[in-house]
Formats: structure tokens, C-alpha cells, sequence
């Protein structure tokens, strides 16, 4: 390929339509107003029957300047041309050409399908992409406007009060990926703006120097959002805070500012622009594949009674919560063997609307695409324009907002999945979020990263399983190591590391000053946080604990003697709410009935939002009183006061024993109604699985019969013209059919011949009224309709003379439809057939 051609393929911009039910208007409307002379193509993905003949290219040429093609071969793009693939084909665009390929066999899968377009077009032209859905039904192309967002490109969904069916662009407009909501006109006029601003981010590199500039923008959205984005990657940012500049048609990082701080809307737009909330089922199927023999080690190690514990931060919508839930349960022998409380998945973002999405696990159609047949038969249903995951998977999988860099991590999880988000963090805000994971990872807990990522300066506290895998098992401590975390620095630039290794010093400095206070104060104790797990350890505690299967690998107060245990949250609540000292009850010693042991709680709250409030817990044995036989008699009312404690705790010993009775029943009951509405609903998707097919037909009638409305329209208009040029004809003219039927004729011709109008015609043309002397017109139009050519004869009468000229009608193809019969009447000569 020439230079210049590959320099025009790679800038050429690539608009890609989504259309179904009611897209035809609409894509018509969006022809009329598309822009010339920029340098952009468009592709469009249309819903319609395979078997269907589609008029889409000739009814485009009409609404549009631009060049109308319907792509038969791979074809390399050219500017201000429209390509519309032939029925029941997909479209992609690979190697700088768009090609056909096979669709998916599914019934339900659309086709030609957008998602597979809009994938394609992000992957191979980046911000150089635009996406644009209209009218349709169902939810093609919600999962293709999320690439192309996540590659940097522009998405535009039609109006949904300006569509006859709005499924397709309220799917869109619902996963919080579409930049722009117009209507087809308007998109025009956005588009033309859109590819008039250059792609050029040297303006936005400008800021970094300035930081006041930024720091403005990340003010705003920090205080409508809660969530700073200051120590995301700046090249990211830039690149989000560019496409949202050039949706808005804004050429200044102040003027847009200003827009923000005006418009929630746009702040809205923006925070779910810096979210990237992006995800699919078995992204990266090589790497899930190769952790398979890794899962099943965490099956074979979990012990009766324990869960296994995943957590995905960053899940976004959670096709990869559901995908890690599906290798689980396999591995533990399917979802008629596994319960809920054998498996648990914490699956965490701070984008609410995806977290809403992933709650609801109903997802698009398209998805089918990315699982293994087998999995999709045992985890999914389809129902009607999506499909569902399994009411059992979907209880193992639990969503909740978590930021992970701001909020207690989860503990004791044997998988962190955490892939594509720490690529958008910077040096700093990585090694934060990669220490939270390494605390909340069990002892031989795997880290499961993208594949982009690494570990960076936290790659001592992990192994990686295989050189091939971004799959990472936690090192074996000699002792529990607990990472702080430090706070962010206040400042940008050079002095940023001088700064950092200052701090890490300065946290090491405040531990050690801490340690000494801590026991100045106590001989033995611990320093514990919000989650009650056990951050730092003082002298010998081993007294106050108790080993047990259950406290393996625990690090939290349930390694302490349950009234240890007990005492010590609830004291350390306490004097963090009031942020006192406070100290517990005496309890009985278990060797030495002289010494009783005292817990006390010192409040330690936390200085600023980069700590955790946590509390520093001692232990202390104290001789206790113990009267003699010589001594004071315990007094009768003594001893009543200790039957009496006997007694009532013996009854709420009782009690609690009959309340969990009753809880043990009520679960049963539970667990028979959750059976039986599982049962209803099995019944219930068995149903909705036999309609798919009729609304996946509906879809494709609705789009045959709106091209045979606009050809019924074109036709009535060709129709009256045909009439009124045939009427206005001042000779005798007269169409016939193949049987001689009239079915057109002159007004001179109805006169002269006095026809009357009959259905559809004007009669057969042996029984018209032929004035005398006139030559047999039957005979005439018998033989011109056998040899298919224009002839004239010419007759002679008393009065005149009469000229008889036929004409045959037929199409392209030479299909024979009639002929065309014109009579001219002149006056002079006799009678004389020639």
C-alpha cells in the first residue's frame, strides 16, 4: 500500500450504526444530515431476515450525497462512503478493511450483530472510533459502546422519546458508556463538530505543569463524587477528560471547568468516563485457562465448614465475578452439589450503576459470544432479548460499593482478582492498593492481576506461579508482617520520590516511638482496627488465646478465648466511640484461682482519611480477694445471689439453644420455599426460552415491513405520476397485460373507446367497443406480445387513416410484463390493411 493511502487509513475516522425495529427512520434521518467532506466512513450493522432482500442501499441513495455500497468482499474504506453488509452477515473491521464473516448460529444472536462491529472498529481504530445507536429492540451494541469508551472513542445513543422502539439505545444508554444522547438529526451537526477538533493532546499535557489547572476539574468531581482521582495515571485522565471536551465541542481545560461546575450532568458523565467500568465473560481466555489447576488447589484445600473466599474489586457489571464463581463450582462439583455457604464471592465497585447491572445479571445476548458452550448450558437461560445467569450462581456472588483504595480491604480471601485497574493508577496509588491486597490475602492466596499489570515495588510479598501468568500466590511468612500504608504526598513532580522515601522512614520512626509507649503502658497486648483484626502484637498473649481448627491462619480476635475474644471488641467499640480508656470486668484465671485477668481498651482514631481508627488492647493479671475459712462466712443472701446466677444462666443457656432450633427450622423452610421458587422459575425461563425465537423474528418482520412501507409509499407516487402522464397523452394510449388485459389508458383512448374502469383494469381488450373500420387490435398485440418487438401497421379507411404502434414492457432481466399500444387517427384514403 502507498504512503499516503496508509496515512489516510490510519486517520480516517470510522462511525459504526447500530439499527433494528424503527432504525430504518431514523438511519434515514441521520443520511440527511451526515457531513461531507470529512475524513470518515460509515458502517452500518441494520437487524434484518438472512432471507430477506434488503432495499437499505437504494432507499440511503436517496436520502444522502454520500456513496451508498453493500459490501460483497473485504473492502478497504474510503472517505464519505456508507457500506451496508448483505443480509444475515456480520461486519468487522480488521487490517484496515471491512470484512464479512459468518454470524453466530444462536436464534437469539442478531445479526448482523453491532457488538461484534463496534468491538472491532475500538480495537483497530481507538479514539478514532465512533459508535452511534438508534431505534431497535433488545440490546445489540451495549456491549460494543463500552469498547469503543474503554479505547478512547465516542458513543452517541438516539433519543429515546425519538424512537419507535427504545431498547436498543436505553440498553446503551444504561451501562453509563454513551458520551452523547441526541436525536438523528442532531447527530449530523455533532458529528461534523466532533471530527472538525483535531485529536491533539498537547493542550492536556499543558496542566501537568500547571497543576492549579487540574486541580480545579478534580475538585469538582471529588466533591460531587466522594472519590479522588488525583493519583490515576495523568495520561489517562487526559485522555477521558479529551473525549469529553470533544463530545461538548469545548476547546479549554478552564472553559470545561466551568462547564462542570455548572452542569451535575456533565460531572456525572465525566466520573463514569474516569470509571472505564469495562468488563466481559473469560476476558483473556488463555489465562483462565491456565489458572484452572489453581483453582482446583483452592478447592482441594479448603477445609469442612470453611467457605472459599473471592473477592473481584473493580467488577464493574460482574461477568468476571460470575466467570471466577462458574470455575469455582465446577471444580467443587457443580451447583446442584455446592451451596451458598460453601462459596463466596465479593465482587466490589464504586460505580453504583454497574454494581446495579451486576445484581440484576441479566446481560446482552451478544455475551453468548464469549462462553464456552458447556458453561453457558449449566449457568444460563436465555430470556428473550438477554440472557440470565442462574438464580444458584447468582447467590454465591455478592455486590457491594467498596473503593479499594480508600476502605478496609476483605480478609481472608484465598482469590483476589483484580485485573485492567491498577493500569490506571499511578506509582504511588499502586503499591497502596497491592499492600491492602496483600494483607486481605490468606497464607497461600493467589493474586490474579491483567495482563499488563505487575507488582512493582510489592512484587517481595508474592511468587508468580508460572513466567507465562499474571497469576501470583502470597509468600510464606516466617512471621505475620503487617504492611501500613502510607499517605499519599501533598506534592507533584521531581521531588515526589525524595518526598516518599522521607515518609516510609518517618511511618517506620512513628511504629517505633509507638512500640515504646505501648509498652510503657502494658506488658501484653495488641493493637487491633475496626475489622478486629490484629495488627500488632506486645509481649506474651499466648495465655489469653486459643488454638482451634477454626482460628488457622487467623489473625483477627477470634484467635483469643471466646470471653477474651468478646470483652475485648466490645471494650475497644466503646472507647473508640467515646475515645476514653475503658476497662473490662475481672475474669476468673484458668490455672490460678488468685489471679483474675483485666482487659483494657486505649482509643487510637484515626488522623486523617488514608488511616483506620484502631485500638491498642492489654491484658493484666491482678490478685483478686479470696476469703479464708478463718475469715468472713459467705453470707446466706450471698449465696442465694450466686444459685440465682446459676439458674438464669442455665435458662438462657436454654434459650439460646431453643432460638437456634427455631433458626435451624426457619432456614429449612426457607431453603424449601428458595427450592420451590427456583422450581417456578425454571418454568417460567422454559417459557420465555420458547418465545425467543418468534421475538427475534418479530424483530426482523418489523424491519422487512418498514422497507416494503417506504416501497409501498415510492410505489403509490410512481404509480400516480404513471396515471397522470398516461391520462394527459393526447393520442389513443393503451397498456395491456400479458392476458390483454387494460390496465392504463389515455383519456382520449376511454372516449374513443368508451371503457369503464373494472377492478383493476379496463377489461379484456377483445370486449372494447372498436369503432367500425378499425384492424383487429387482439390480433395486432397477440403477435407483437410472441416476438417481443416494437412494430407498427397502418391501416386505411373512408375517412382516413389509422396507425396502430406496439411497444412491449419488459425488466431488466427481460421478464415480459405487456406492451404498450399507441392509435393515431388521420383523414384520408379507402380502406386498405397492409
Amino acid at each position: 500500500m502507498p504512503d499516503t493511502l496508509k496515512e489516510e487509513q490510519a486517520d480516517l475516522t470510522i462511525v459504526a450504526i447500530a439499527a433494528s425495529a424503527g432504525g430504518l427512520e431514523a438511519t434515514s434521518l441521520l443520511a440527511q444530515n451526515m457531513p461531507l467532506g470529512q475524513n470518515c466512513c460509515y458502517v452500518i450493522a441494520q437487524h434484518m431476515a438472512p432471507s430477506h432482500k434488503s432495499m437499505l442501499v437504494q432507499l440511503l441513495s436517496r436520502e444522502t450525497s454520500l456513496r451508498v455500497e453493500q459490501l460483497e468482499t473485504d473492502t478497504r474504506p474510503q472517505a464519505d462512503t456508507v457500506y451496508v453488509p448483505p443480509p444475515g452477515q456480520d461486519v468487522i473491521y480488521k487490517d484496515d478493511t471491512m470484512q464479512l464473516r459468518e454470524p453466530s448460529p444462536n436464534p437469539a444472536t442478531p445479526k448482523p450483530s453491532a457488538d461484534r462491529l463496534f468491538k472491532s472498529v475500538a480495537e483497530e481504530k481507538k479514539e478514532l472510533a465512533i459508535g452511534i445507536v438508534l431505534s431497535g429492540t433488545g440490546s445489540d451494541g451495549s456491549y460494543g459502546v463500552q469498547a469503543i469508551r474503554e479505547h478512547g472513542g465516542i458513543t452517541i445513543a438516539q433519543e429515546p422519546e425519538t424512537c419507535k422502539y427504545e431498547s436498543m439505545p436505553v440498553a446503551a444508554i444504561r451501562t453509563g458508556c454513551i458520551d452523547l444522547v441526541l436525536t438523528p438529526p442532531q447527530m449530523g451537526l455533532h458529528l461534523n463538530q466532533i471530527m472538525a477538533h483535531p485529536r491533539d493532546l498537547t493542550a492536556l499535557r499543558d496542566i501537568n505543569v500547571d497543576q492549579t489547572r487540574s486541580r480545579d476539574l478534580f475538585e469538582v468531581v471529588r466533591s460531587h463524587t466522594g472519590v479522588d482521582f488525583r493519583h490515576y495515571k495523568e495520561t489517562t485522565l487526559n485522555r477521558r477528560i479529551q473525549r469529553r471536551m470533544l463530545a461538548k465541542g469545548v476547546d479549554d481545560i478552564e472553559t470545561y471547568t466551568e462547564l462542570c461546575r455548572q452542569s451535575v450532568e456533565e460531572v456525572d458523565a465525566l466520573y463514569r468516563d474516569f470509571l472505564i467500568s469495562v468488563t466481559q465473560f473469560f476476558r483473556d481466555p488463555d489465562q483462565f485457562e491456565s489458572m484452572q489447576p489453581y483453582v482446583q488447589e483452592i478447592v482441594a484445600a479448603r477445609k469442612p465448614g470453611h467457605p472459599i473466599r473471592i473477592w473481584v474489586p473493580a467488577a464493574a457489571s460482574g461477568e468476571e465475578a460470575y466467570t471466577i464463581a462458574m470455575m469455582v463450582c465446577e471444580e467443587m462439583g457443580g451447583l446442584d452439589v455446592v451451596q451458598p455457604e460453601d462459596l463466596q464471592v465479593f465482587a466490589t465497585d464504586i460505580d453504583d450503576e454497574a454494581l446495579d447491572r451486576g445484581r440484576r445479571a441479566a446481560y446482552p445476548v451478544s455475551a453468548i459470544a464469549d462462553i464456552p458452550q458447556d458453561r453457558f448450558d449449566a449457568y444460563f437461560e436465555i430470556q428473550g432479548d438477554h440472557i440470565q445467569i442462574s438464580q444458584k450462581l447468582r447467590r454465591m456472588v455478592m455486590f457491594s460499593r467498596h473503593n479499594v483504595f480508600q476502605d478496609a480491604p476483605f480478609i481472608d480471601i484465598d482469590l483476589v482478582s483484580i485485573r485492567n485497574l491498577l493500569i490506571y493508577f499511578n506509582v504511588k496509588l499502586q503499591g497502596r492498593v497491592i499492600s491492602r491486597l496483600l494483607y486481605a490475602i490468606r497464607p497461600k492466596g493467589f493474586l490474579f492481576l491483567g495482563t499488563s499489570e505487575s507488582l512493582g515495588t510489592m512484587s517481595h510479598g508474592f511468587v508468580q506461579v508460572q513466567p507465562d501468568m499474571r497469576l501470583f500466590r502470597k509468600r510464606e511468612p516466617g512471621a505475620d508482617k503487617i504492611y501500613q500504608l502510607p499517605n499519599f504526598p501533598t506534592s507533584y513532580g521531581a521531588d515526589a520520590d525524595i518526598e516518599r522515601r522521607a515518609q516510609r522512614n518517618e511511618i517506620g520512626s512513628s511504629w517505633r516511638q509507638f512500640d515504646r509507649l505501648a509498652e510503657s503502658i502494658l506488658k501484653d497486648g495488641i493493637v487491633i482496627n475496626k475489622d478486629r483484626t490484629v495488627l500488632r502484637v506486645y509481649g506474651d498473649i499466648a495465655p489469653y488465646c486459643a488454638m482451634t481448627n477454626n482460628s488457622i491462619g487467623q489473625t483477627s480476635l477470634s484467635m483469643l478465648k471466646q470471653r477474651y475474644a468478646t470483652d475485648a471488641a466490645s471494650l475497644a467499640m466503646v472507647a473508640l466511640k467515646y475515645n476514653e480508656k475503658r476497662a473490662g470486668h475481672l475474669h476468673k484465671g484458668d490455672d490460678n484461682d488468685d489471679l483474675a485477668v483485666q482487659i483494657t481498651a486505649y482509643p487510637l482514631p484515626r488522623s486523617d482519611e488514608s488511616t483506620e481508627d484502631m485500638a491498642l488492647i492489654g491484658f493484666a493479671q491482678i490478685e483478686q480477694y479470696q476469703p479464708t475459712d478463718e475469715g468472713v462466712e459467705k453470707s446466706e443472701y450471698v449465696n442465694y445471689l450466686e444459685d440465682e446466677l446459676a439458674r438464669n444462666r442455665d435458662a438462657l443457656q436454654i434459650t439460646v439453644e431453643q432460638l437456634q432450633t427455631s433458626n435451624e427450622e426457619l432456614q429449612a423452610l426457607n431453603e424449601e420455599l428458595q427450592s420451590s421458587n427456583e422450581e417456578l422459575q425454571s418454568t417460567n425461563e422454559e417459557l420465555e426460552t420458547s418465545n425467543e425465537e418468534l421475538q427475534s423474528t418479530n424483530e426482523e418482520l418489523i424491519t422487512v415491513n418498514e422497507e416494503l412501507l417506504v416501497n409501498s409509499s415510492q410505489l403509490e407516487r410512481t404509480s400516480a405520476e404513471l396515471n397522470g402522464l398516461i391520462a394527459s397523452l393526447p393520442n389513443y394510449t393503451v397498456m395491456v397485460d400479458q392476458g390483454l388485459i387494460i390496465r392504463y389508458a389515455s383519456e382520449a383512448a376511454k372516449k374513443k373507446f368508451a371503457l369503464d374502469e373494472r377492478g383493476g383494469g379496463y377489461g379484456h381488450l377483445s370486449q372494447i367497443n372498436l369503432p367500425k373500420g378499425f384492424p383487429a387490435l387482439v390480433e395486432i398485440c397477440s403477435r407483437a406480445l410472441i416476438e417481443r418487438k416494437p412494430e407498427t401497421q397502418t391501416a386505411k379507411n373512408v375517412e382516413g387513416q389509422v396507425s396502430v404502434s406496439t411497444a412491449p414492457i419488459t425488466d431488466q432481466t427481460g421478464n415480459l410484463f405487456g406492451l404498450v399500444m399507441q392509435i393515431d387517427e388521420t383523414t384520408e384514403g379507402v380502406l386498405q390493411l397492409e
